[in-house]
């Protein structure tokens, strides 16, 4: 079979490296250089993966019928793509909201106010408005609540990532030991 190497340990963890790795860029370390390798590591040996998966779905129907695996592979990936953006969009907005709410410069007018909660674009407009000092605190707050927000999105999709990495290699295991 041509992806029996494709359960390795290196392949399958390097996604939450990643994803660690980006974690840390929020925290301040390391900056752009640090997100480059992050992205790097996490699109370099993630893509594999998804080579390797539609090999398998589509090796594994009969021929008459690859195309129609080939599309459900399609359609699933597709579906968990949004779902993903849906998920940590919503964990990301939730944080972001939360940290703002409790840390904007004290009177601020109420439209302000509601157009940075809303979203950080709307911190930056907000913040246009302001005198220099209270746009500049605006800003620095509203970044620092949606980077706190990315990171623990990061973080939970790492986590996500070595909890689905040890659950193939047990899966792996398993198949190779034969039945229990």
């Amino acid at each position: 079979m041509r992806t029996k190497g494709a359960a390795g340990q290196g392949v399958r963890t390097k996604g939450a490296q990643g994803d660690f790795l980006l974690a840390a860029v929020g925290t301040g370390m390391g900056g752009l250089g640090l997100f480059a390798v992050a992205t790097f590591v996490l699109t370099f040996f993630g893509s594999p993966l998804f080579t390797l998966t539609n090999d398998v779905i589509i090796g594994s129907a009969p021929p008459e019928r690859a195309g129609a695996a080939s599309g459900i592979s399609e359609t699933c990936a597709e579906l968990g793509g949004a779902l993903g953006i849906a998920f940590f969009g919503s964990i990301g907005v939730a944080i972001y909201r939360g940290v703002l709410g409790g840390t904007l410069p004290a009177g601020l007018p109420t439209n302000v106010t509601q157009a940075a909660i809303a979203t950080l674009g709307g911190a930056v407009v907000a913040a246009q408005q302001l005198p220099a000092d209270a746009g500049a605190a605006l800003l620095d707050t509203a970044r620092d609540a949606f980077v706190r927000g990315l990171v623990l999105c990061q973080v939970i999709s790492g986590i996500g990532t070595l909890a689905l990495a040890v659950f193939a290699w047990a899966t792996f295991r398993r198949r190779r030991e034969g039945p229990v």
